[in-house]
């Protein structure tokens, strides 16, 4: 029933009828601290994009930066998504996985 949303109830209220009242508190504190990364994430991701609307439209250097951009943005979404409320570790790695993809891109636009 988490995911009764003609209940329109918050996640907190469902998750405390399984899990005990400690759980929002390092519910709250996991979604503040995905949110704040994702956020900083994709203002980084929002700076390189002038970088690669820059490289030459054909090649491979802008297959790799699209493909990179497109794989950071889907993990980015997944955890906007899901906040962590279910899967701290899959949400923390799906960050990781966004902060390497951003790494790796300013690592392609600066070879051009």
């Amino acid at each position: 029933d988490c995911h009764d949303f003609a209940l329109r109830r918050t996640v907190s209220e469902t998750c405390v009828e399984c899990h005990t009242a400690r759980y929002e508190a390092f519910l709250t504190e996991w979604k503040t601290r995905f949110d704040e990364e994702a956020a900083l994430i994709s203002k980084r991701l929002k700076q390189i994009e002038s970088g690669v609307a820059s490289l030459p439209r054909e090649g491979f250097l802008v297959r790799r930066a699209e493909r990179l951009m497109r794989e950071a943005r889907e993990a980015l979404d997944l955890v906007k998504q899901g906040r962590g409320a279910h899967h701290p570790e899959a949400a923390e790695a799906l960050l990781v996985l966004a902060r390497h993809r951003a790494k790796e891109l300013l690592e392609t636009v600066a070879r051009q």
